[in-house]
């Protein structure tokens, strides 16, 4: 009986081991593949994102160079004080290009021709980025009014202290001083006066260029929508 009891543990530990210990250890394997699959698949994961993040870094840099070059005064060519031969102050209508400017749409047309956006970027970061360049285009709107109801006031505003500061090294002071001999003292100090509005135009206008150009470099500093 001894031997057939013996027997009888063996197949009983036989069967316990094929049917417990040996489908836990498989369960531990296969517990362990699927661990070492999801962290290699978080890892892939994690590049990619590093990846989408560096191309849509590069989408926006390409975008801001555009879109603040053609939505802002800085393709347009400096106004240029006539030649001393014509014996003329500059006219102010250069300085104020930039006002005609359609920002908003501008944005938006640039946002259209900008190819990597529709070819890299994800449909929920487009829509994003296109939200803000709207909101862009709303305060940039704000700004020019103000900008340009100041604009529009310097030829009844311009002050005398304005007129008189004008350096002696500007273009304008050596202009009229070689003019000294063809202008009268009554024409020097009214070529004078309509110079310094030229210039005061000019700087106002600049600022609304550059205004236009800090908000669109504020692109850079989008905090992107989670997935």
């Amino acid at each position: 009986m001894s031997h057939f009891a013996q027997f009888g543990l063996f197949l009983f530990t036989v069967f316990s081991l094929y049917f417990t210990v040996l489908p836990l250890y498989q369960k531990a394997l296969l517990e362990e593949a699927i661990a070492r699959k999801e962290l290699e698949l978080k890892e892939a994961s994690a590049l990619l994102n590093k990846k989408y993040e560096q191309i849509r870094s590069y989408a926006v840099s390409e975008y801001v160079v555009k879109a603040s070059a053609k939505c802002s005064d800085l393709l347009i060519r400096p106004p240029e004080l006539t030649t001393l031969e014509t014996k003329e102050t500059p006219e102010t209508t250069d300085a104020k290009v930039v006002y005609d400017i359609d920002v908003a749409n501008c944005l938006k047309s640039e946002f259209e021709t900008t190819t990597s956006f529709k070819r890299e970027l994800s449909h929920q970061d487009l829509t994003f980025f296109l939200e803000a360049i709207t909101t862009i285009g709303v305060e940039l709107a704000e700004i020019r009014a103000t900008s340009f109801a100041q604009y529009k006031t310097v030829d009844d505003t311009i002050s005398e202290d304005k007129i008189l500061a004008q350096k002696k090294s500007s273009f304008t002071a050596q202009y009229l001083e070689l003019m000294k001999s063809s202008f009268s003292p009554a024409r020097q100090k009214e070529e004078r006066r309509k110079a310094a509005i030229y210039l005061e135009k000019l700087r106002i206008s600049h600022e609304y260029g550059e205004s236009i150009r800090n908000r669109i470099f504020r692109l850079h500093q989008l905090t992107w929508p989670s997935e």
